[in-house]
């Protein structure tokens, strides 16, 4: 968290959140792979509710954008 949040500093936030977002298939990945552990179902279907959350977002402030002159 201390390296995101420096990256705050030095970035602007739409560059730094996509590669924030990466990390829960990273650290899943590396969770199997190190310690042979599953996340649970639960825990992907909260990322896929997250997901659809941001693609909605982004669509809505395009969508915004365009109608401004």
């Amino acid at each position: 968290m201390g390296c995101v949040t420096r990256a705050f500093y030095f970035a602007e936030a739409s560059l730094i959140v996509p590669v924030d977002f990466v990390r829960l298939p990273l650290v899943a990945v590396m969770g199997y792979f190190f310690f042979g552990q599953v996340a649970p179902v639960t825990t992907w279907v909260g990322a896929a509710i997250i997901f659809a959350a941001i693609v909605l977002m982004a669509r809505s402030a395009r969508a915004a954008a365009r109608m401004r002159p």
